[in-house]
């Protein structure tokens, strides 16, 4: 947008989080698209740390798990969900 916010900096600052649009997003959208940053400088990590609410804790921990599997994938690992769910 004009903000330069993609739809994982939507879901982030929205007032009522869409975790079943967030599965969506990550299954669809390159994970670097995580780390872009919107006019601001802001990343949309940045907006759901800022948020501050109990809301946030899945959708940060779903991103968190998302960039683990896709690193340990890079590097040859493999982990179950449930392990790597215990993890975090």
């Amino acid at each position: 947008d004009v903000f330069g916010m993609t739809p994982f900096h939507i879901v982030a600052t929205s007032a009522k989080f869409r975790l079943d649009l967030f599965h969506v997003l990550l299954d669809g959208y390159p994970l670097d698209a995580l780390s872009q940053r919107d006019l601001y400088g802001k990343t949309m990590l940045d907006y759901l740390l800022m948020n501050a609410t109990p809301r946030a804790i899945p959708l940060i921990k779903l991103v968190v798990q998302k960039v683990i599997i896709e690193q340990m994938n890079r590097d040859g690992m493999e982990r179950s969900t449930v392990e790597l769910s215990s993890l975090i």
